[in-house]
């Protein structure tokens, strides 16, 4: 048996073993995904801090609303919600109200959601008759220092939080606020307003037609808005320089005293010790008239050669002119009426 093997040994030895199969390339691994942007908070106004006064609470929720509505994807969660509104109860009765809802709620398996929380909050902080607290409030404030659309937007807040609904209790609550010609005006009206809704805006309307007029009145004086700008700049209005005559008499020139001559001959002759014209005394120069101004040089005018009627003439005249436009009118009316 051994010399029968020989061959077929040598035979295997002489093929050749099989090579090893060619192993598959191995691909890169993927890339890390990229890190996923960060979700910026939309900035606007923060809520009005609360301090514990009832009747800013409603306020408080519906701007602490607005913020978590427009940052939604932020503030996704009932406690992210609640510590935001948290945040911002800090003075006055809040503060601790704050400090003792944290130490029972916050953090523990029965947290409350964000109605629940709201819900907790007015119970301790809402108005124990906000019902009747609205009806008082139409029945006392008034429009005083308010243009009529503030005073509806209000009247409509207290009329909503009453519960009242029936025109004819909401249309004597709200007559008695407005202004007296103001509600005179509206009931001259041929066809005056019978809903509330039409008396809200009938006042709207002629209040805000009034202070049209009111400031196209002003602006035609000359009488410039409170505050206003010129352009960019942060300047106020500066109202134009009143005309000035440039024949007018200049009341700026300085002059020594009056000698005992010069004094003699203007008592004579009735002329002010001042700007030396007749009319009007020295003292009218210092009791805000309409003749300002310092002293001015006289020269001594040579004796006149006209007649007595000339001179007379003359004298009514300057008088005449001296005197404001008002009593200039005033003096024509009784020279007509008295038959001078």
């Amino acid at each position: 048996m051994a010399q029968q093997q020989g061959p077929m040994a040598g035979i295997q030895q002489a093929v050749p073993a099989p090579a090893p199969p060619a192993q598959a390339a191995v691909p890169p691994p993927p890339p890390p995904p990229a890190p996923m942007a960060t979700e910026k908070e939309i900035k606007m106004n923060p809520p009005t801090p609360f301090t514990g006064i009832r009747r800013k609470l409603d306020e408080f929720l519906m701007e602490v609303d607005m913020y978590l509505a427009m940052n939604r994807t932020i503030y996704d969660t009932n406690e992210k919600k609640i510590l935001f509104a948290l945040s911002y109860m800090k003075d006055g009765t809040a503060g601790p109200w704050k400090h003792s809802y944290w130490r029972d709620n916050v953090g523990t398996p029965t947290a409350q959601s964000w109605d629940d929380f709201k819900t907790t909050l007015r119970a301790s902080f809402d108005a124990p008759d906000k019902q009747g607290d609205a009806v008082t409030k139409m029945e006392t404030e008034t429009m005083s220092g308010k243009t009529a659309d503030e005073y509806v937007e209000e009247f409509k807040i207290w009329a909503a939080e009453s519960g009242v609904t029936q025109d004819r209790p909401l249309i004597e609550w709200f007559m008695k606020g407005i202004p007296t010609p103001l509600l005179d005006k509206i009931l001259n009206l041929e066809n005056p307003p019978s809903t509330i809704q039409g008396w809200y805006d009938t006042a709207s309307k002629m209040d805000n037609q009034w202070r049209k007029a009111k400031a196209i009145a002003k602006r035609l004086r000359g009488e410039p808005k409170k505050g206003i700008r010129v352009g960019n700049n942060s300047q106020r209005y500066v109202p134009p320089p009143a005309y000035k005559d440039p024949n007018a008499m200049d009341w700026t020139t300085k002059i020594d005293r009056l000698n005992d001559a010069q004094r003699d001959e203007h008592m004579k002759k009735g002329l002010c010790f001042i700007c030396h014209q007749s009319g009007h005394r020295a003292n009218d120069h210092n009791q805000g008239s309409s003749y300002p101004g310092p002293r001015r040089q006289y020269t001594p005018q040579p004796p006149p050669s006209s007649s007595k009627a000339e001179d007379a003439y003359a004298r009514i005249k300057a008088i005449y002119e001296s005197l404001p436009k008002d009593e200039r009118e005033k003096l024509a009316s009784n020279i007509e009426d008295s038959g001078f």
